[in-house]
């Protein structure tokens, strides 16, 4: 009898668990926002009006965000915590009236939950006239630097504000874009020079507006690229050079071993190679045209040579003949 209540509620406990799994996953689409809250600009003690629509959703739960995301609160605790008042939470309209100068730079976001998960929408920013700081203007652009190893160059903007203090933060980025990229420590003034690295680097710079502690939104520069060649190898060879079809030869060294001197080597003189071959051409061609005069004259030699023997042998026939008729 033990046995088989053992074995009952061993199948019971598998057969819990197994529920609250197959509870837990999702068993339909992810809710698909197509309209997203948008920011109000209100006077303070005035009201604001945020609405966001989604598909696929069976709640809605609407929440305030800090500006540095460090504090969420539900809108249903907002009149609480503001002293604000709230309309419209499980809706897709929400109002906020009462608005006190301490919700400027607050966000209002909308958190959709449905069968196959929970999305959010994007944080509406909320601006209290008198309260938030204008934004900053850039008037001159930083321009980009090709270096060769060694150099250094700056890179600066120019801005204004019309209240608060500026404040500047450079960014280094692998893309070409002012989105993304990653903060330089210390790089926190209107002009920043580069350290040296193979390549190329962007750069763009984030420029604020701080007034009694509170900060404008950002002024983002453009991306401009910084780019180092790379350092010269001292010790590396020196580049051959392939030679163009027409050209002179290159002068070759000519070693003479100079007399009693052993292996002792001889002062180097440079000889034109491409000169010597046309030299001995031309030698050759001389050679050529004397052996042929040559020949021509022994062939004259010889021709005469045999005319003057045949006129002697036929004297001497004549001188017989005279001498047998006497």
């Amino acid at each position: 009898m033990k046995k088989t209540v053992s074995i009952l509620l061993a199948l019971l406990l598998v057969f819990s668990l197994s529920t609250a799994a197959f509870a837990t996953e999702p068993t339909g689409p992810k809710p698909n926002i197509t309209k997203n809250p948008t920011g109000e600009t209100v006077d303070e003690g005035g009201s604001a009006t945020f609405i966001a629509h989604a598909e696929n959703y069976t709640e809605i739960i609407w929440r305030i965000v800090s500006n540095d995301t460090t504090n969420t609160i539900q809108a249903s605790d907002a009149p609480g915590y503001f002293g604000c008042e709230v309309y419209g939470i499980g809706t897709e309209t929400l109002v906020i009236t009462k608005i006190p100068a301490e919700m400027d730079g607050w966000r209002v976001e909308a958190m959709f939950r449905g069968p196959g998960g929970v999305e959010y929408s994007w944080g509406a920013l909320i601006r209290v006239n008198g309260v938030f700081v204008k934004a900053p203007t850039i008037s001159a652009q930083p321009q980009g630097l090709s270096l060769a190893s060694g150099e250094t160059g700056t890179l600066s903007v120019s801005a204004a504000t019309v209240e608060g203090t500026m404040h500047f933060q450079w960014y280094s980025n692998t893309a070409n874009s002012n989105q993304l990229g990653t903060a330089i420590d210390g790089a926190t003034e209107a002009s920043f020079t580069p350290a040296e690295q193979t390549g190329t680097t962007y750069y763009y710079v984030e420029v604020t507006s701080v007034l009694n502690g509170r900060s404008s939104d950002p002024v983002l520069s453009n991306a401009v690229a910084v780019t180092y060649a790379a350092p010269v190898d001292p010790d590396a060879p020196a580049p051959t050079e392939t030679p163009v079809p027409g050209t002179p030869a290159p002068l070759v060294p000519v070693v003479d071993e100079p007399e009693g001197e052993g292996d002792t080597p001889a002062p180097v003189e440079t000889k034109d190679t491409s000169r010597s071959a046309a030299s001995a051409q031309e030698r050759a061609s001389n050679a050529l045209n004397m052996l042929t005069i040559v020949g021509g004259v022994l062939a004259v030699a010889a021709i005469v040579g045999g005319i003057t023997a045949l006129i002697v042998r036929r004297r001497g026939d004549d001188d017989d003949e005279d001498d047998e008729e006497e």
